[in-house]
């Protein structure tokens, strides 16, 4: 096999082909004393061990961090992958992508729950992740767990009224998991109707719903992914 076709090799990459001639010349520039291999005279030299169909693969997964549209970061080498959270097309976008793409990229959210978040402004995966809404119901189920029924001291300072309509700020914090969303201040019975479609009809479910889970789970790694292609390593 040539070089020049090995050179043309393109790779596929979340629906874009990146082309790596130079990044694959760059490999064969390290490896090789510095002497490019890509247009120059030591080519005829190179082929005959280029040809095997090991260095081939080697050359290709070493470029593909160095290759980019853009500096985009890519690896053969990890393991980790969200198949089962995306969308087919959208499987090998990194988070950084899937964060500030359309919500419709969760696998499973179908026309109803896209309708229903797009009626109270959630668009995208962060939107979603950053909802105050669904942060509220969180917190709620989680701290109605802590809960003991009658156990407040005295003089207890605990509420939550910038988040609950008035006529349930009294109740405890198990009570107010059974409220309908539109308890939460800012929410409309308007939004129990299209929340009720895809069967969300309590707090406690929003607070446990899990395509919510699923994009804060995205959007907090998105934090700490590598994007760069030419950013270092550190070492411990």
């Amino acid at each position: 096999m040539a070089f020049a076709s090995v050179t043309s090799v393109a790779v596929a990459r979340g629906g874009v082909r990146h082309c790596v001639p130079r990044a694959i010349n760059a490999v064969c520039s390290s490896t090789f004393g510095g002497r490019s291999a890509v247009g120059s005279k030591n080519s005829n030299v190179l082929l005959p061990v280029i040809q095997a169909r090991e260095w081939r693969r080697s050359l290709v997964s070493r470029a593909l961090p160095m290759m980019a549209a853009g500096g985009v970061w890519a690896s053969t080498d990890h393991t980790m992958n969200i198949v089962e959270a995306v969308m087919k097309a959208n499987e090998a976008e990194g988070f950084t992508k899937l964060a500030d793409a359309d919500v419709s990229v969760i696998q499973g959210i179908g026309a109803n729950a896209d309708a229903a978040l797009r009626s109270v402004g959630v668009s995208s995966v962060r939107k979603l992740a950053e909802w105050k809404y669904g942060k509220w119901a969180q917190a709620i189920v989680t701290l109605a767990e802590l809960e003991k029924e009658g156990e407040r001291p005295d003089g207890c300072a605990l509420n939550m009224n910038k988040a609950i309509d008035k006529e349930y700020e009294t109740k405890s914090l198990k009570e107010i998991l059974d409220l309908p969303p539109s308890a939460l201040q800012g929410l409309t019975p308007k939004s129990d109707e299209e929340f009720k479609k895809i069967k969300i009809t309590t707090i406690e479910k929003l607070g446990n719903w899990k395509f919510l889970k699923i994009a804060q789970a995205i959007v907090e790694m998105a934090a700490v992914e590598e994007t760069s292609a030419t950013t270092p390593r550190k070492s411990k």
